[in-house]
């Protein structure tokens, strides 16, 4: 009976030390577990590079994956071995360089032109050990953002506003089809002139600095081929170079007249709300300006995109109000809401394609 017990007690130790080891291979420790020197960093304009040490004992490390500005790359398995065996590693995610060289972690984070604080993460793994670095780098608050950049003009008198958030710089020169001018009243040294706030033309382009926007339009007459320009910015620590060129003239649109002709061109809607279609005797026009109650709703001339897009896929639907505005081919799809307010209405849409310029008026009858 003494050694029934006994075998008893010994098998259930042995079982014991068995499941023990088979929970440790099953589930290994998860967790922040592989030792570095810095889990964290912080990049500013001082401070661009950071190297960061992996615990020399530990063997088999890899890096797995690469988050930067909430983009996540994941390491291939050849970068993930040439890491484990030494060999060395170094790849750009967006803006942060790293580079691996033995059991050093070597960080190299590009300039922040951006107005935006960027951040970053990076997973290692050991053989079920994990860690993560994380860090974020400040913005560069010298650094002059302008957008859009690059633009496009096109005809005499299309304007571009580019913003660029604060009023700190200055224009220091302009280039027009490869002539550089320097604006009136600017020092020798290039430095901040009294009076920053220009309206000046050089060659065909006016240039005109308002608080924080850089307003360029087209002074001069319209020509056939592109042409190149750019306009350089400084805040006295940093420039910024706008670029942008002047579309030539396209061909094959305009027959002699100077209006589009619209059909209907005047519309009186009733006021139960009613839908009407307006044909055009022309293709690829835009809008300039869409008014509806004696209030100004769209300047086509400063949205480049909807210009684009109304050029090249003719779509377009957009409801200002009581009115819904649908471009339907070359011609417009103009419907009406019910008129509830007992109020009559008014509406003025101006198109146009370069050449022509065509007008849709209109009014919606009270109830």
């Amino acid at each position: 009976m003494k050694k029934q017990v006994f075998l008893y007690l010994t098998c259930l130790a042995l079982l014991a030390t068995a499941c023990g080891e088979s929970e440790d291979r099953i589930a290994p420790p998860i967790g922040n577990n592989i030792e570095l020197s810095d889990e964290t960093v912080a990049f500013d304009e001082s401070n661009q590079t950071r190297t960061i040490y992996v615990d020399e004992d530990l063997k088999d490390w890899c890096i797995t994956a690469v988050t930067t500005d909430g983009n996540t790359t994941s390491l291939s398995e050849a970068d993930k071995e040439a890491i484990r065996s030494g060999e060395g590693f170094e790849k750009t995610f967006d803006w942060l360089t790293v580079a691996v060289d033995g059991n050093a972690i070597a960080l190299d984070a590009a300039k922040n032109e951006t107005q935006e604080e960027r951040t970053f993460s990076i997973d290692l793994e050991a053989d079920g050990w994990v860690a993560r670095i994380t860090g974020s780098q400040t913005t560069d608050k010298s650094a002059i953002v302008a957008t859009p950049n690059p633009v496009e003009l096109s005809f005499k008198g299309d304007t571009a506003a580019v913003e660029t958030g604060n009023d700190t710089w200055w224009v220091t020169q302009v280039t027009v089809e490869g002539q550089t001018f320097v604006p009136d009243g600017l020092p020798d040294d290039g430095s901040r002139p009294q009076d920053r706030a220009i309206d000046q033309s050089f060659d065909w382009l006016n240039v005109k600095v308002d608080g924080s926007t850089l307003v360029l339009s087209v002074a001069g007459e319209n020509h056939d081929d592109d042409l190149a320009f750019d306009v350089t910015l400084s805040n006295g620590t940093s420039t910024c170079t706008v670029e942008g060129k002047r579309l030539g003239w396209p061909t094959g649109y305009y027959d002699g007249e100077s209006t589009i002709k619209t059909t209907p061109g005047s519309i009186v809607f009733d006021s139960q709300g009613e839908t009407v279609f307006v044909e055009t005797d022309c293709q690829n026009w835009w809008f300039t300006n869409i008014t509806v109650d004696d209030e100004s709703r769209y300047l086509g001339l400063a949205l480049q995109e909807d210009k684009d897009k109304l050029t090249n896929e003719r779509q377009y639907k957009r409801t200002f109000d009581w009115l819904t505005v649908e471009v339907v081919s070359n011609g417009l799809k103009l419907t009406a809401a019910p008129n509830t307010d007992g109020y009559g209405h008014t509406f003025e849409i101006e198109i146009f394609n370069y050449y022509q310029t065509g007008y849709i008026k209109g009014m919606q009858r009270a109830q």
